[in-house]
């Protein structure tokens, strides 16, 4: 977490400067524009592979804890990295010498706390390990009997076509058997967007004016608290509603501000504002876009600013209700709980894709979002499609930004709302240009086409290291890459599908996705390069083109051209 110095100053009406609380509870509050909701998992922000006990213990067992021991051995080699910019988003702790002490006690109680699910991690590891060194393609029933005790009931031992070994995890009953209730906090604390740490590599320790509660993900009183961010309620009601004693009172009051001292911008109902028959697209950057009719509203891969400001959109632009959530993969700047969880009560129902039942390193996102509280939540497999008033919207194929695992939570989706008809394709990579050419066949000529150009990503070690059974040669991990489409895949697709616009999109340079991109590309990086050159190409072929960044709004009659 961000140094005392790295906090913004403190708001002249910030209630902590007042010595008596009491004098304050009829006051009405919001929190503060720059107030961080953030849910951890023994001190970890919350991210995908930590909402799954299977993939959290691989990742506490072999990402986690060697880094906090890697710190804990030479905190000043952390130090030095964390002290120069370029290396933001590496792995290594961002913290100080003078934070081994913290560290080391964090670690210790990981150890603790997490000790049954490093034992599960130990025994997957080792049966894996036995299945690839001795099972050739015989029964597994005397593997059965000499199952750990850790793994009993839980997994079923399988060959592919090809007589490889592996196993399959029963995810539901991991769950049950390993439930990760008791190891989940929420860290309230104020925090600029660029000063937050990264949140795969940094835990969350917590400074004296942060508010750390002991709740579930699934705890109602979350909506209340996040409900603060656009309606004022009473501190006294909010002391009893949020069940604060007297020290978290004062730690939360340092995180509010009068209501008089603040501009509410309290959220309109879904589609004021949206004539009839027409259909208002807003982008509030990286992958988010919300799509709105009078009767609708359709929100895809929710991460944007919760500040107010003329430059972009943010929490105060929203509907009061959203229809739908809908989510194209499980990566964390698509899927990110911190955000969902903020936005609970104001959702209707989630749509996910399915997800590869029994591998670990591609966990069910419906399972996931139902232990946080969702419980509207549908699987799509492909081209399930979802009616909605004035259209609908398909679940399609994908491919790209997996690193070639099979991972299957993961769609592009089709959208026609009122006869507009987009085509939100996310992080595609445009590998196999016939692919484009077959689902055209499914979906007919389209309008919009939304497309990711991370063409140079992280590579396979980034985030799937911890999960994958075996060692992989360096030029093999390095080949296998988090990439969309460059400049020439994105071409060929969008010169199958002919739209009348084309928007580069989820390039992650908003600076609220600094923490969990990890970087932010120089003006000359080839994922820009390939971005703007690709626009310009898509103008040359006098399709309308954009980069999207920051903020963009298109207004739309049925069947016509943006306004």
């Amino acid at each position: 977490m961000a140094s005392n110095s790295a906090v913004l100053e403190e708001d002249r009406s910030n209630l902590s400067a007042s010595e008596d609380i009491a004098l304050l509870l009829d006051t009405e509050v919001l929190l503060q524009p720059d107030v961080c909701i953030e849910p951890l998992v023994l001190g970890w922000n919350a991210f995908t592979f930590l909402l799954a006990p299977g993939a959290f213990a691989l990742y506490l067992s072999k990402r986690l804890l060697p880094l906090l021991d890697d710190f804990i051995e030479d905190p000043g080699a952390h130090a030095d990295l964390a002290a120069d910019p370029s290396m933001y988003g590496g792995h290594f702790v961002c913290k100080q010498e003078a934070d081994k002490p913290l560290i080391a006690a964090l670690a210790a109680d990981m150890r603790h706390r997490g000790a049954d699910l490093l034992t599960f991690a130990d025994a997957w590891q080792k049966l894996n390990q036995r299945l690839q060194t001795t099972a050739q393609g015989q029964s597994f029933n005397d593997f059965y009997p000499q199952l750990p005790p850790a793994l009993h009931g839980l997994v079923e031992l399988v060959y592919d076509l090809h007589h490889r070994p592996a196993v399959r995890l029963f995810e539901e009953l991991m769950a049950d058997a390993y439930p990760l209730h008791a190891l989940t906090q929420l860290h309230v604390h104020r925090t600029a967007a660029t000063e937050r740490d990264f949140f795969m590599c940094t835990p969350r320790l917590p400074r004296p004016q942060d508010l750390m509660l002991d709740w579930r993900l699934d705890d109602p009183r979350i909506d209340r608290l996040a409900s603060l961010r656009t309606r004022p309620a009473r501190l006294g009601d909010l002391r009893d509603a949020l069940q604060l004693d007297e020290r978290r009172l004062h730690q939360f009051a340092g995180l509010c501000r009068p209501r008089a001292t603040s501009r509410p911008g309290l959220p309109t109902p879904a589609g004021t504002g949206v004539a009839k028959g027409t259909v208002r697209v807003r982008y509030f950057g990286h992958a988010c876009v919300l799509v709105q009719s009078e009767e609708q509203s359709i929100l895809f891969d929710p991460c944007f600013s919760m500040e107010e400001s003329a430059q972009h959109f943010s929490v105060h632009d929203l509907p009061e209700h959203i229809d739908w959530v809908v989510l194209s993969h499980a990566h964390q700047d698509h899927f990110n709980i911190e955000m969902l969880l903020q936005l609970r009560s104001r959702i209707g129902r989630i749509a996910v894709p399915a997800h590869n039942a029994g591998m670990i390193a591609d966990p069910s996102m419906k399972l996931m979002l139902r232990q946080a509280g969702f419980l509207n939540v549908m699987e799509m497999q492909p081209f399930d499609r979802i009616e909605v008033p004035g259209g609908h919207f398909m679940s399609l194929p994908s491919t790209g930004e997996h690193c070639d695992l099979d991972i299957r939570t993961k769609h592009a989706v089709y959208l026609n709302l009122h006869g507009h008809k987009a085509l939100f394709l996310v992080d595609s990579d445009g590998r196999d240009v016939h692919l484009y050419q077959r689902l055209l066949a499914r979906v007919g000529p389209l309008d919009a086409v939304y497309l990711g150009m991370e063409c140079v990503g992280a590579n396979l070690n980034w985030e799937y290291g911890p999960m994958l059974g075996a060692p992989i040669k360096n030029q093999h991990v390095e080949s296998r890459r988090l990439c969309g489409a460059d400049c020439e895949r994105a071409m060929a697709i969008v010169g199958v599908l002919q739209p009348k616009e084309v928007y580069v999109y989820a390039m992650g340079q908003e600076p609220w996705m600094q923490y969990i991109m990890g970087l932010q590309y120089a003006a000359d990086s080839v994922q820009l390069v390939e971005a703007e050159r690709f626009v310009a190409l898509c103008r040359a072929k006098g399709m309308r083109s954009d980069r999207l960044f920051m903020k963009a709004e298109m207004t739309y009659a049925s069947g016509a051209s943006p306004e």
